[in-house]
């Protein structure tokens, strides 16, 4: 239900406002602004919860290991790398996306 409702307005937003409002041009910049925004924000987010991690580090060292079963202090960390690979996946999609632009500009 949750990935219809998506769906449909990330359908919503693409056809009935940013395709039937803006002329061709102006639709690709849109797409751009808001790509290089979202990758801005979280990656710069996704950074801060990094760092903030690494200033409880003491001599390269973590007091204790972290058991999955230990949630309270389970569920920081695991954010943390999930957030990583999350990342990594929009920064791929980013670098291809921008690849193929360059492709498109003949």
């Amino acid at each position: 239900m949750g990935q219809q409702l998506l769906l449909h307005l990330w359908t919503y937003q693409f056809n009935n406002i940013n395709g039937i409002l803006f002329t061709l041009w102006t639709k690709g910049r849109n797409n751009r602004k808001r790509v290089l925004f979202g990758v801005t924000v979280v990656s710069t987010a996704i950074w801060g919860g990094g760092m903030a991690n690494q200033l409880r580090y003491t001599n390269d060292k973590w007091d204790r290991l972290i058991d999955f079963k230990d949630s309270s202090h389970y569920a920081g960390p695991f954010m943390l790398y999930f957030s990583y690979r999350l990342l990594d996946a929009m920064f791929q999609s980013l670098i291809y996306w921008i690849i193929c632009a360059l492709t498109n500009d003949s």
